[in-house]
């Protein structure tokens, strides 16, 4: 028998899985995109300039979510399919700034995309739904607002559990591609030739060092900017 704490674990499970199949495929078609307009067409070459969610999967990162959807105390997190790219193709002028908006457009697209589904948040449910978002538990919407019908409550779910999902992303690809970057900017073709892989290696520890705080400051950035536009359109 199904008792409430299981109905629970499997609406947030759901929930959350639906919001990865949503998340991955635009966040990673639009990194493959503007990797090939500054002039690198891996992505593409790989079929990754689709918007087909099951291209995008990665196999580590949804079992990720899916463990983590069954762990209490732990907010879900995974990821989709890594968009490599090949800075030696990316050339000519300003080639740092085509380098910079490679490799980070992933991030402004989710950061983006966090603030415009927090809007529509925010301007369904209210300022009352901030609590919920710093809580980051999607399910406690049905007892924060009573009022709302089914429809609304199970946006409200699969809304949260975006924003959760593309912060939690851009905390860790801000340091995923900030490593990649300096590396590409900074270390002469030959090292990275030689020791590339091992250069990669300082991704790990600083995940673990600075990931939380840049969760924290993703999080801080999209909800004041989902506030400040959602009040300027007049929908508060």
């Amino acid at each position: 028998m199904i008792n409430v704490n299981t109905s629970l674990t499997l609406m947030r499970l759901i929930t959350f899985v639906i919001a990865y199949f949503i998340v991955i495929a635009p966040a990673g078609f639009f990194r493959a995109w503007v990797a090939k307009k500054m002039g690198d067409s891996t992505g593409e070459q790989l079929g990754f300039l689709t918007f087909n969610p099951l291209v995008h999967i990665n196999g580590i990162g949804l079992f990720i979510l899916v463990f983590s959807c069954l762990v209490d105390r732990v907010v879900p997190f995974g990821w989709g399919a890594f968009i490599p790219i090949n800075p030696h193709n990316i050339t000519g002028r300003l080639r740092p700034v085509k380098l910079f908006f490679a490799y980070f457009s992933d991030v402004l697209f989710n950061v983006f995309c966090a603030m415009v589904v927090l809007s529509v948040l925010l301007s369904t449910f209210g300022v009352m739904i901030m609590p919920v978002i710093f809580g980051m538990n999607p399910l406690v919407i049905t007892q924060q607002f009573p009022e709302h019908n089914s429809l609304a409550v199970a946006f409200g779910f699969i809304g949260v559990a975006l924003v959760l999902l593309q912060v939690m992303l851009v905390g860790i690809e801000t340091i995923l591609n900030l490593v990649m970057l300096l590396i590409t900017l900074f270390v002469d073709e030959d090292t990275q030739m030689e020791y590339g892989p091992y250069l990669g290696l300082a991704v790990i520890p600083a995940i673990f060092l600075f990931g939380n705080l840049f969760v924290v400051i993703t999080l801080r950035t999209v909800t004041y900017g989902a506030y400040y536009i959602t009040a300027i359109l007049g929908l508060l």
